[in-house]
């Protein structure tokens, strides 16, 4: 169909209704790309499906879909073994959810008299895995953070690190308030400059506490040193 009878047909602003209502990232897609189609089998089809459609709603209600993202560039990321980071993973484990609760909705109580061949050749495609579901979704917490337990080395690893942090910080603590440095010290407490520990030392005895100066205050009356034995 020429584009000035679609415009004519206010064909454009239909989609617009329709992909309104699209909840997925994949379905906006589809349905802004849609495009009239005069070829008489294909419509035959299509009212085929869509008459399925209504019944399987009638019989089931509307299923539950919740928003996701297109995942194609992450399946082309794993296809050429790239790496994929925390908000990428929670999106292939929002995926197979969302595949997992169609793939239940439409098999679960099934009538074997209730046939809906075209529709039924949709729902056997679709793909769940509920062990890689379960691990990426018990392993990353959020786009930011990994659970500690995701494997035995993080877990051993973020221990050390913990431990390694309260060591420095009573090492600290015992400097600021030795009785050799302690009249150095603006305040007696221990800070972090550019993700190092440090302490306030009064800007006139910086030269007294042997160290790395990761930052100095706005007024310039404190400079913040990371002791050298830390």
């Amino acid at each position: 169909m020429e584009q000035k009878y679609i415009n004519k047909l206010e064909f454009n602003k239909i989609l617009d209704v329709l992909t309104d209502i699209c909840i997925t990232d994949i379905g906006k897609n589809l349905s802004k790309n849609l495009q009239p189609c005069n070829n008489k089998d294909v419509v035959l089809n299509l009212l085929k499906e869509t008459t399925e459609a209504v019944s399987l709603i009638y019989k089931k209600n509307t299923p539950e879909i919740f928003p996701s993202s297109d995942i194609d560039y992450i399946s082309k990321t794993l296809e050429s073994m790239g790496t994929l980071n925390n908000k990428s993973l929670l999106e292939v484990a929002k995926i197979l959810a969302l595949s997992a609760t169609l793939k239940n909705y439409y098999y679960n109580d099934n009538d074997e008299n209730f046939s809906l061949p075209i529709l039924e050749s949709y729902f056997s495609m679709l793909y769940t895995n509920p062990s890689v579901q379960e691990n990426i979704q018990k392993c990353i917490l959020d786009e930011f953070t990994v659970a500690d337990d995701a494997s035995k080395e993080l877990l051993s690893i973020r221990k050390k690190q913990k431990s390694l942090e309260e060591t420095i910080k009573s090492k600290l603590n015992s400097f600021i308030h030795s009785s050799s440095y302690s009249k150095y010290i603006q305040e007696n407490l221990i800070t972090i400059r550019n993700d190092r520990y440090v302490i306030p030392v009064k800007e006139e005895f910086k030269t007294m506490i042997k160290g790395f100066i990761h930052d100095i205050s706005a007024s310039g009356s404190t400079v913040f040193i990371e002791p050298i034995s830390i």
